[in-house]
């Protein structure tokens, strides 16, 4: 947070000196990080940002809300969005002169180089910060600092319609979208890889992913995998064909279903003594009182310790279990 000092007096060479060095885009995508403004695109030299009363256009010079019809330059919108007076915006100005957000918005050109053969273009990528996906995927039992650390925040267009969610970029440059609406595929379909640790671990989606990361708990253990998401079981045939050199130990973690056991079949076959199907042990399947995949099962867990004492968790701490096939 910036946390300017009030000066009562800036003399006129001060005053030109910040004018000079406040990046008004900096300013309004460090509102966005805040989760106080979502950025919607860039076109040309403006940047489009909005809220539920505002869309705003912005460049070095100034800013226009379009709903609203006005607007100004640099001191009108730090008075307007820090609800401050003129001395206090200056100080404010003064203190965030240095931060630099351009990481935020220099990517677009090149991420839209890489859907060139598609009708949709990226606008925007950072770390997760929307409110409501935030929550999304709270609800789905992924905390904010594994979601912030793992993801990222792709904002996007297909034409004229504008969207955005949390995704991976895969080994070929497309992504995989998720919002609470549903999942979007932009550019061509194949796995995402992160990491870098000796074993592999394979997800058919983000969330599952996430899921096993959450399980994990520690850094330390994190990092002994690299984590492989499929995005979609028609993508096993690529990872074999990406990774049939690979001698280190393979850990399956695909959902239950009828394509999962045939893209977990083909891996085993390709694999060997290497690779292991984890879901008979955490009562992955399709029966009745089995978990269609893996956060499902993290939610059980989850909800089953909130259901639990103090002295209940202490101790299944101690014995370091989690409570697995919790419906069996």
């Amino acid at each position: 947070n910036v946390m300017p000092i009030v000066n009562k007096f800036f003399k006129d060479a001060e005053k030109e000196e910040i004018f000079n060095n406040f990046s008004l885009v900096d300013y309004f995508f460090f509102l966005a990080k805040q989760g106080k403004l979502n950025f919607l695109k860039k076109s040309g030299n403006e940047f489009y940002f909005e809220d539920k009363d505002r869309k705003i256009s912005v460049n070095e010079k100034g800013y226009f809300d379009h709903k609203s019809g006005t607007g100004g330059q640099k001191v009108k919108a730090v008075m307007e969005f820090e609800n401050s007076d003129w001395h206090k915006s200056m100080a404010f100005m003064s203190a965030f002169v240095g931060t630099d957000l351009s990481s935020s918005y220099k990517n677009i050109r090149e991420e839209r180089n890489d859907l060139s053969d598609s009708n949709a273009s990226i606008n925007a990528i950072f770390t997760p910060n929307n409110i409501d996906l935030i929550k999304y995927f709270n609800s789905r039992g992924i905390s904010t600092e594994v979601l912030k650390k793992y993801t990222r925040q792709v904002h996007f267009q297909f034409g004229q319609k504008f969207s955005f969610g949390i995704g991976i970029k895969n080994i070929t440059g497309g992504w995989d979208i998720r919002n609470s609406i549903g999942k979007t595929k932009l550019h061509n379909s194949n796995f995402a890889e992160l990491g870098k640790g000796n074993k592999l671990a394979i997800f058919e989606g983000l969330t599952d992913m996430l899921s096993f990361v959450e399980a994990l708990e520690t850094d330390t253990e994190r990092e002994k995998y690299k984590l492989i998401c499929l995005n979609s079981v028609v993508n096993v045939d690529k990872f074999i064909e990406n990774h049939q050199d690979f001698t280190g130990k393979i850990e399956v973690y695909l959902d239950a279903g009828k394509p999962a056991d045939i893209a977990t079949d083909k891996i085993l076959a390709y694999f060997k003594d290497q690779a292991v199907d984890r879901r008979a042990n955490l009562n992955i399947n399709e029966h009745r009182e089995g978990y269609k995949d893996l956060n499902d099962l993290l939610l059980d867990i989850k909800n089953y310790e909130i259901g639990l004492t103090s002295d209940q968790r202490e101790i299944i701490n101690i014995g370091n279990e989690k409570p697995r096939g919790i419906r069996r």
